[in-house]
């Protein structure tokens, strides 16, 4: 990054029994929406825990996030495909091992806009909620 005013601080414990525990915080400089002194959101933040690992067949893991992003906070294209600058929610991350070695994944996102401008300080075109379901199976050799 060019700009020294950006900060990005990331930690992970890990702890017994396969727990992990992270959290994550990110402040952008001052932006403001365009034409006017009003500041944007530029902070985002993190935070987490993960349990359990897929190493074996049966084995079971599950993850847990919330997110705050601030409109102003990152580039967007650098950051989470799911969840967008202007958005918080919950992210949930299931993962399991069948005995044949074929590891089932679910990934569910509950986000919402949190400001419902965007940053040229008009309204959003959309104000939204929404829910993203995504399934995965793969094969482990």
């Amino acid at each position: 990054v060019n700009n020294a005013k950006v900060w990005h601080v990331f930690n992970q414990w890990q702890l017994p029994y396969h727990l992990h525990v992270l959290g994550e915080w990110t402040i952008n400089k001052n932006t403001y929406y365009t034409g006017s002194n009003v500041r944007a959101a530029n902070q985002s933040w993190s935070a987490g825990a993960s349990l359990g690992e897929i190493k074996a067949p049966g084995n079971l893991a599950f993850d847990y996030f919330y997110t705050d992003k601030g409109i102003a906070s990152m580039v967007g294209a650098i950051t989470n495909a799911g969840v967008k600058p202007g958005n918080k929610g919950h992210l949930v991350h299931l993962r399991y091992m069948h005995p044949s070695r074929i590891t089932l994944a679910a990934l569910v996102y509950f986000l919402q806009e949190t400001d419902g401008r965007t940053l040229n300080g008009g309204p959003s075109p959309v104000h939204q909620k929404q829910t993203q379901w995504y399934f995965v199976a793969g094969v482990s050799f």
